[in-house]
């Protein structure tokens, strides 16, 4: 999908599915900065974005933005908005996507350019993205392992990348310095984790992770200690860490 709307100079997209994963766990790929979705949902704007609230209540296409008036916003999703556009996510087009029952999918295309110069871009392969968007749903839909869940819990792809860290022995800094947030950023996820799985403490939610059924990406092998350290003058590795 990343490759097909680049030929039409869009260059990320998102789907989203809520509820629509495997036992319910909801579904989110995406090419937008990882940096931008870990900030989105440490801000749970998730769960006031205005595109998931028109997406869910309407069956055309729907063109929004930063300098579009097509969607109400409150203070708090036109800082959403301002946000999104400082990294790259200035207009997007949401294809709402049927589902079964009461759930429903979005999948957004994104472009960093004025709303005139955007809309224009759309105008012409607007039936063909459409038609793109039906088919990659259709696929996410059929494929088992494309969710992130520990015993049908949905995690983030982050809270979960997180968790199997952990479940290796890495503390926060470690994680951090492997997937390239701060260690607070990699605390916060594992609360998250924590909270979802219903656990009070971090052992507790490795416990499920390594116990129970968990379904998402495998992890790459991080770097050796020497290559994410440098060497100082003296022969030993700087880690960062304080020196006692």
């Amino acid at each position: 999908m990343a490759e097909a709307i680049v030929a039409f100079d869009l260059p990320r997209f998102t789907y989203f599915s809520p509820t629509g994963g495997r036992r319910g766990a909801s579904v989110f790929i995406s090419t937008y900065p990882t940096s931008w979705t870990d900030h989105y949902f440490a801000q749970g704007y998730d769960a006031l974005d205005p595109v998931f609230t028109v997406a869910h209540a309407r069956e055309e296409p729907f063109h929004w933005g930063k300098d579009v008036a097509t969607l109400e916003q409150n203070k708090a999703q036109k800082k959403l908005f301002d946000e999104a556009a400082a990294f790259g996510i200035r207009n997007g087009l949401t294809f709402p996507l049927a589902c079964r029952s009461r759930s429903f999918a979005a999948l957004t295309v994104v472009a960093d350019e004025k709303p005139s110069t955007f809309k224009r871009r759309i105008e012409n392969p607007l039936p063909l993205l459409q038609f793109m968007a039906i088919a990659f749903h259709s696929a996410v839909r059929q494929k088992p392992c494309i969710t992130h869940a520990v015993n049908g819990v949905p995690l983030t792809p982050r809270e979960l990348e997180c968790l199997q860290w952990t479940a290796r022995g890495k503390n926060a800094w470690e994680i951090g310095c492997i997937i390239g947030v701060r260690p607070c950023t990699v605390t916060f996820h594992l609360e998250n984790a924590k909270q979802k799985l219903g656990v009070r403490s971090l052992y507790q939610a490795v416990a499920a992770f390594t116990s129970g059924d968990s379904v998402g990406d495998q992890l790459a092998e991080p770097e050796e200690e020497s290559d994410r350290y440098p060497e100082t003058d003296s022969g030993r590795r700087d880690t960062g860490r304080g020196q006692s």
